[in-house]
């Protein structure tokens, strides 16, 4: 299954510097009516080593559907280095993303999750379209929180 992110406007540079959507959309596998997407977008300071990425923003959204995400406005201003302010040149970003095939609020094996294997997305401004590989939940991982 892929998970494709469609950038719509400049979503993470600002579209007349009010809020910016990116538009979501599940591909290659029929999903329930019930199931949700859990997407977090984080950002980290590429000039920082070793510094956590910060959680800009987390979605909690119907996953059958093609949906619009909300990107705050200026989103470089919201991660929290211990360095000081972060400049938009010196911003990176990324999603984490979850389904919750059977929208029991947990993330259990059956359930589906990004490919960490694969090479981590990142981006610093948005690409005209953005797949992030997924993969279901190894049957041995204890279930956790679906909530973002």
């Amino acid at each position: 299954m892929k998970l494709s992110i469609a950038m719509v406007c400049a979503a993470l540079v600002g579209c007349g510097g009010g809020d910016s959507n990116v538009e979501l959309s599940l591909t290659g596998q029929t999903l329930g009516d019930n199931a949700r997407a859990i997407v977090s977008l984080y950002g980290y300071n590429t000039s920082v080593a070793d510094e956590a990425a910060t959680l800009i923003e987390s979605y909690d959204l119907p996953a059958a559907a093609t949906l619009d995400l909300e990107i705050p406005a200026n989103p470089h201003e919201l991660i929290d280095s211990a360095h000081g302010p972060t400049t938009a040149s010196e911003a990176k970003y990324y999603f984490a993303v979850y389904v919750d095939v059977n929208a029991d609020g947990q993330l259990c094996p059956g359930d589906l999750r990004e490919d960490f294997g694969a090479d981590l997305v990142t981006f610093t401004t948005p690409p005209s379209a953005l797949s992030v590989p997924m993969t279901p939940i190894a049957t041995n991982t204890p279930c956790r929180s679906a909530a973002p």
